[in-house]
């Protein structure tokens, strides 16, 4: 002990000499001692030491010490500089010693300081990196400097505990990283930690996060590339706090990617691109990602030009489109466009175009790569359209069916005659024929006018324009909810009248650690079944029904696989074969081939002089109106439309209207219960009672939570039946109250119903055909006016520049956009059976698909059709006074409602409620073009295909 003091003491005064002279400024004298302790001379790791034993006499209040520490300790300065500067008293080389007292991080020392001679260096440098990640976030510049010297000095944890308690305000967090980070750093595999990055929100960060965990094995190499782009490495911010909070043994193989997008896999034609597909956004994703990119999604290949189908849903399902533009600074020609549509309408694209444009200009060689077409300086040939070309790669708008990004040939031929430098091509090609090979597929039925964009759009708020900020709102775009959120637009729907939010947050449960998709709770969803071996083959899609629970998709059961089966036209000796999927017309009729099924509409299509005499009813049913009520809730005009067209027998008819039949007559609830009418139409009636009723128990306490909502004759709305018996209320109509809408007299529904008021029409979603009972049978087709409806008068079509449509059977036109859904009854069977909720109803769908609505001014309108296996939807504005542009809003909600039916598109038919629908063919009314879309012409196909996938695949493997 003795010899330990006198070397203690001689310690004390051989460095009192090189003490640095600021001590004398410290005011308190155990700390300023402790200073006089430190030298300015020797070894970085040394100086380290030193300092570390004097923090703990000197705390974080002693300014004074850190201020002289930061101006006199080298150890400190090189620190600031670069966490592994203070490692170069460690290098062997001269040369290599030199070149890391310069450096700024490990990449500068490569070439001066090879890692096979300089071990003891590079054990430093990575250690340093290491304790950067912990220290990183310190919140004070002692703590950085205590935290980053624990390192450097090989402190063990319980001295390292000791000093961070001193000076950091969260030692405990950054223990934690010490603990998690140092001790597993060297042997956890960072590609296990990719879904990591999938949690960031920045999209260039994160998309250099999976590029760089996907291809590069050096962790620290990836550790200095996501620090270049991300920012400092801090423990707190992504992608560093979930690599150190990760739990290292959970298996990849529970980890889903994203459950629409592996929805997509099983349109794929090709075995290998069907597997990688599921790999990728399943159990293999981590392994198979790059594997997938290169071989599936590069359109240079033959076998990735067949994927057409799959990467368009997987486009789809990863930048879907939505409605609207604004805020961008570039491509400014494609902002106020309230009734476009955009996959990729953000601040990070508006800058992705000005760079592209940008690169076009330096090289000359815009459009395809892969084709190099030489262009003339786009400067002064047609700037403004080759901007808008750049832009619309990276906004991309979508076509009128909005699949892939698809540019209209004229406007590739328009370019080419002007600006081809016909001098630099090799080998000489003419302008159509370099269009041609742009655009082989010369029938496309949408394609996006690149014109348009070269000039601002003329819906600005003027008073020239007529358009105005409030004709129409999209309350859910950008998402207001939050985390864990999803947000759906409140169309009519209000508790009270008074105050009436424009959407509402609901708990939701993810589609996937990368899905843009998220389910509310207690919805049921349908999803490919990944714990079947061979989920997707070539005959047989297997697939599962989960509910979103807490905040997670649970109770999940299998559900029968669904045949990939052909379908063939034509008699025994052979004909035309259609694939599943495919829908098709056959004369005036649409049809879809579904697991070797021909589901078709069934309308008589016109044939000659002969159909003069038809009756303009489907199936050749009589004019006459006697109404008849199926067991499935529906009414039809006569008995001949429930059997032909229905496919009712005669013991599921009953005589009457449905509504006219008092479901409560004969108390089927018995004592114990109130009945209640609660009418509905059900699309399958196999298994299931379509019930027309509600039993609502006496003398027990109400569920406020229950959300079935109710209003009264005083126009007071009620969570649910039994609140509104419990306050001694009377129901009027079930849904929401409706408001400037009449209660006085009863109104025909565009349904073949009779509703006591027009408010409670509008309840049930069902739009109103004429006032008064009903009374006649409209046409069931031929887009006639009224008047071949005796006896009725028809109320005005608003807004009156609008040329409308007549729905089936009805007498009245209206100004709406109809999608005529064909259902298979089997599905909807399947469905009701899966999920234990009873049958499938025309309400249900019809709610949902007024939830997937962007534009809160429009609305789902909905009834089942007199034939068998369609529903009738339409979609049209709901607001007092509609205007023209709210007219068009609606038509392009309906037609991206259309493509995600006949698409199969897993963002709509991942609801179990819309699984059986599988077609939906639509008619708009006339009206004047409202968002300055051009009439489409034949497409580039090739190229729209090309630019998605190029783009994608720059955004995802390349980041920059």
């Amino acid at each position: 002990m003795i010899v330990y003091i006198l070397l203690s003491l001689g310690l004390i005064s051989h460095v009192n000499c090189k003490a640095p002279i600021c001590c004398s400024s410290v005011r308190n004298e155990e700390c300023r001692t402790a200073c006089q302790t430190l030298t300015t001379e020797g070894g970085q790791r040394e100086q380290m030491e030193q300092l570390l034993e004097a923090s703990k006499s000197c705390g974080s209040d002693q300014t004074e010490f850190w201020q002289c520490v930061n101006q006199s300790i080298q150890v400190v300065s090189s620190l600031a500089a670069w966490s592994g500067r203070p490692c170069c008293d460690l290098a062997k080389n001269r040369v290599c010693e030199l070149a890391c007292r310069e450096a700024k991080s490990q990449r500068e020392i490569s070439e001066s300081c090879r890692e096979s001679l300089e071990t003891s260096l590079y054990e430093c440098v990575k250690k340093q990196g290491d304790g950067e990640i912990c220290c990183g976030g310190g919140q004070n510049f002692n703590c950085h400097i205590t935290c980053m010297g624990t390192f450097l000095a090989n402190y063990n944890r319980k001295s390292q505990r000791h000093v961070l308690r001193a000076h950091c305000r969260s030692p405990s967090t950054i223990m934690q990283c010490v603990v998690s980070h140092v001790d597993n750093f060297q042997v956890i595999k960072l590609i296990d930690h990719l879904p990591c990055c999938y949690k960031i929100e920045n999209q260039r960060c994160r998309d250099t996060c999976v590029r760089t965990l996907s291809t590069m094995t050096d962790q620290y190499k990836i550790a200095g590339e996501l620090e270049n782009i991300c920012g400092p490495i801090l423990p707190q911010l992504p992608p560093w706090s979930c690599f150190l909070t990760q739990p290292l043994n959970k298996k990849t193989e529970e980890i889903i990617m994203d459950y629409t997008r592996l929805q997509c896999c099983s349109k794929a034609s090709n075995d290998r691109c069907r597997t990688l597909c599921t790999r990728t956004y399943s159990s293999d994703w981590t392994r198979q990602y790059s594997e997938f990119q290169s071989s599936c999604q590069d359109l240079t290949l033959p076998v990735s030009r067949m994927e057409a189908p799959m990467l368009t849903c997987i486009m789809d399902a990863y930048e879907p489109c939505k409605l609207g533009c604004n805020d961008l600074e570039f491509c400014t020609n494609f902002n106020n466009r309230p009734t476009s549509l955009f996959r990729s309408c953000s601040k990070q694209s508006d800058s992705a175009a000005r760079k592209e444009f940008q690169n076009w200009l330096l090289t000359k060689r815009p459009l395809s790569p892969q084709l190099q077409i030489p262009v003339k300086d786009i400067n002064t040939c047609e700037p403004e359209m080759w901007k808008a070309i750049a832009c619309a790669m990276q906004i991309k708008p979508c076509g009128r069916k909005p699949a892939s990004f698809v540019i209209c040939r004229e406007d590739c031929e328009y370019l080419l005659n002007k600006c081809l430098n016909t001098s630099a091509l090799h080998p000489p090609q003419s302008v159509g024929q370099l269009c041609k090979l742009l655009s082989p597929d010369d029938s496309a039925r949408s394609c996006i006018s690149i014109k348009q964009f070269t000039e601002s759009s003329p819906f600005k708020s003027s008073p020239f324009s007529g358009y105005t900020n409030s004709e129409i709102t999209t309350p859910c775009s950008p998402n207001p909810c939050e985390a864990g959120e999803v947000c759906w637009n409140n169309h009519r729907k209000c508790h009270h009248s008074d105050y009436c939010p424009q959407y509402v947050c609901h708990r939701a449960c993810s589609m996937g650690i990368d899905s843009s998709m998220a389910v509310p709770r207690h919805v049921y969803v349908r999803l490919p079944n990944t714990s079947v071996s061979g989920s997707q083959s070539e005959t047989c899609v297997q697939q599962q029904i989960c509910r979103c629970g807490n905040k997670k998709l649970d109770n999940c059961r299998s559900i029968p696989c669904t045949a990939q089966s052909k379908c063939h036209l034509g008699g025994a000796q052979g004909g035309i074969s259609k694939n599943h999927g495919e829908h098709f017309r056959i004369d005036c009729n649409f049809c879809i081939c579904y697991s070797g099924e021909l589901v078709c509409t069934k309308g008589r299509c016109p044939s000659g002089d002969g159909d003069s005499a038809l009756t303009g009813l489907s199936c050749d049913c009589p004019r006459t109106y006697s109404p008849v009520c199926g067991d499935n809730g529906k009414t039809y005009p006569n008995d001949c439309l429930a059997k032909r067209c229905g496919g009712l027998r005669q013991d599921q008819i009953r005589r009457g209207a449905c509504k006219s039949n008092d479901p409560c007559r004969d108390n089927p609830c018995g004592n114990n219960f109130r009945c209640l009418p609660k009418p509905q139409v059900c699309l399958n009636i196999a298994q299931e009672s379509c019930l027309q009723y509600e039993c609502v128990p006496r003398g027990v306490k109400c569920n406020p939570h229950y959300h079935d909502p109710v209003c009264d004759t005083d126009a007071h709305e009620h969570t649910n039946a039994c609140l509104l018996l419990q306050k001694d209320k009377k129901l009027a109509y079930r849904g929401h109250c409706q408001i400037s809408c009449s209660m006085s007299s009863p109104v025909c529904g565009h349904d073949g119903e009779t509703y006591s008021s027009e408010c409670e029409a509008l309840a049930a979603h069902v739009t109103v055909d004429y006032p008064g009972p009903c009374r006649v049978v409209g046409y069931f087709s031929g887009n006639v006016s009224g008047s071949e409806c005796p006896g009725v008068i028809c109320p005005p079509v608003l807004p009156k520049r609008c040329k409308p449509i007549l729905p089936p059977g009805a007498c009245c036109p209206v100004c709406a956009a109809e999608l005529r859904v064909l259902y298979k009854p089997e599905l909807a069977e399947m469905v009701s059976k899966e999920t234990m909720s009873g049958p499938v109803s025309v309400q249900q769908t019809v709610d949902l698909l007024s939830h997937i609505l962007e534009i809160l001014e429009c609305d789902v309108f909905g009834f089942l059709g007199v034939d068998q296996s369609e529903v009738v939807i339409l979609i049209k504005p709901i607001t007092p006074q509609p205007s023209m542009l709210q007219v068009q809003a609606c038509i392009r909600e309906a037609e991206r409602i259309e493509y995600l039916v006949q698409t199969d598109s897993p963002l709509l038919k991942a609801y179990t409620t819309l699984t059986p629908f599988l077609l939906a063919p639509m008619r708009a009314p006339s009206t004047l073009p409202a968002s300055g879309v051009t009439t489409p012409s034949p497409s580039l196909t090739l190229l729209s295909v090309l630019i998605f996938v190029t783009f994608l695949t720059k955004r995802t493997l390349n980041s920059s």
